[in-house]
């Protein structure tokens, strides 16, 4: 255990809850590509933007990531 308090109910809602927004976006683009004519020219998959996606993900993506997540730790943000 990494912290010796106890977690609060606040906080177990909101990671219990953490998919609602892929959810909902979800829903919003299936709506979209539905009734909007511009959407339908537009493919439902592509392996480039596939390709693109993950490495701009595992590439700068992950790495501000990493040292915003390790800052938000320290000691001296929180003071």
């Amino acid at each position: 255990r990494i912290q010796k308090k106890n977690i609060e109910f606040e906080q177990l809602d909101r990671e219990e809850h953490w998919d609602d927004y892929i959810l909902l976006q979800a829903l919003l683009i299936s709506v979209l590509y539905r009734f909007l004519p511009g959407f339908r020219e537009m493919p439902v998959f592509d392996w480039r933007g596939m390709v693109a996606m993950l490495l701009v993900h595992m590439g700068p993506i992950e790495f501000v990531y990493y040292w915003f997540h390790r800052a938000l730790h320290h000691d001296f943000l929180w003071q």
